[in-house]
């Protein structure tokens, strides 16, 4: 690792909020990667949802730049100043950056679904790396995220955060009820279910857009357990766990998405071993769908 890349993810996490990541020996422990060579980072693209981010994902987008030929923006809805700072980063990163606006916020999920859609049809990308735009992720781990899928040796790759002991309450529930009960039905469930840096193949995300809706947080459980269910190549890389100060710009919330991930479990899962023939969307399929459709996109 090069002192460049260093100085680059020092910027980097400096600049995103007043307040220090948590641990910086411990992250440290996982340094960030340089960007992958170029050929190989003209197949991939970086997808970014944004939900009332602010500031926060004008750095993120500049340095997924950096190690991706193509980035796309979904805001979804926000109603701050994250439009704001997504158009200028557009601006600044004309040709590469396609920015997606849904009118109202509909859920991280939708944003997720539609921005994959935008990039299948748009672009020519192999590999998918979604990446929240927070900067609960580091972008300096999207080379060790997104190699298993480039080598064609996964067709979803799950970073998996390795957390320190201060992490929040409301992190740490959500994870382990995800686990918990995904591992009694599979055991190559990954410890770490609901992390967001993740790599997708093309041709598994064709397949994800085509039986999926969207919906909130629950979505990319229903993603993994897509694949667990279609036996799908899974890789799990480490990386550092990233946490401002209580982990205020995270919108997770505990309880109600806890049990729409439980409910994605029963309809995915259960019924069908019981019989029951249920669609990928499961109990909230209704729902999401009446969304979806309200759904305007403005490609800007």
């Amino acid at each position: 690792m090069t002192l460049g890349v260093v100085e680059a993810e020092h910027q980097f996490i400096t600049s995103l909020a007043e307040s220090k990541p948590m641990r910086r020996p411990f992250e440290m422990r996982w340094p960030p990667q340089e960007p992958l060579p170029e050929a190989m980072r003209r197949r991939m693209c970086c997808l970014i949802p944004c939900y009332n981010v602010g500031k926060l994902c004008a750095p993120v987008i500049a340095e997924c730049v950096r190690h991706a030929g193509r980035v796309v923006v979904v805001d979804d809805g926000s109603t701050d100043d994250t439009p704001v700072q997504i158009k200028q980063s557009a601006e600044r990163f004309a040709g590469v950056v396609d920015v997606l606006t849904l009118t109202s916020n509909r859920g991280k999920g939708i944003a997720l679904i539609r921005g994959f859609g935008h990039v299948l049809s748009r672009t020519d990308a192999e590999v998918i790396v979604t990446i929240d735009g927070d900067g609960q992720h580091r972008p300096g781990d999207i080379p060790r995220v997104a190699l298993p899928a480039l080598e064609d040796k996964a067709d979803l790759v799950i970073a998996q955060r390795q957390f320190p002991p201060e992490i929040p309450r409301r992190s740490r529930f959500g994870n382990s009820l995800s686990y918990g009960v995904l591992s009694c039905a599979y055991r190559r469930t990954p410890r770490d279910t609901q992390c967001g840096l993740r790599a997708h193949r093309r041709e598994f995300a064709a397949e994800m857009t085509r039986l999926l809706v969207g919906n909130r947080y629950d979505t990319e459980g229903r993603i993994l357990m897509l694949a667990l269910r279609e036996r799908k190549r899974i890789a799990m890389p480490p990386i550092p766990a990233i946490y401002h100060g209580r982990n205020e710009s995270s919108h997770y919330r505990p309880l109600p998405d806890s049990l729409r991930i439980l409910a994605a479990f029963c309809t995915i899962v259960a019924l069908p071993e019981l019989g029951i023939p249920v669609d990928a969307n499961g109990l909230f399929a209704g729902n999401a769908r009446r969304r979806a459709e309200e759904t305007r996109v403005q490609i800007a």
